[in-house]
C-alpha cells in the first residue's frame, strides 16, 4: 500500500528538483524525470555532472526530499 502512495506522490512531482538517498548510502540530486512501478529516473544537476539519466530501483530508495526552487 505505501509503495503505491509513494509512487503516486513522485508522479505528481515530475520535473521537481529532488535529493534521493539509497541503501548503499549514495545520495543523488537532480530533476525527477520519470516514475514507473519499479524504477525512477533522475537527471543529475550541479557542477561537474554529466547530465546522463540515473535509473534507481524503487526498492532501494531510503528517502526522497524535494528541494525548493531558488
Amino acid at each position: 500500500m505505501f509503495s503505491n502512495l509513494f509512487l503516486t506522490e513522485l508522479s505528481r512531482r515530475l520535473g521537481s528538483l529532488v535529493t534521493i538517498g539509497t541503501e548503499d548510502s549514495e545520495t543523488l540530486t537532480g530533476v525527477l524525470a520519470r516514475v514507473s512501478a519499479d524504477v525512477i529516473v533522475v537527471v543529475p544537476t550541479g557542477y561537474g555532472t554529466d547530465n546522463n539519466p540515473v535509473y534507481i530501483s524503487v526498492e532501494f530508495i531510503n528517502f526522497v526530499t524535494f528541494e525548493l526552487a531558488a
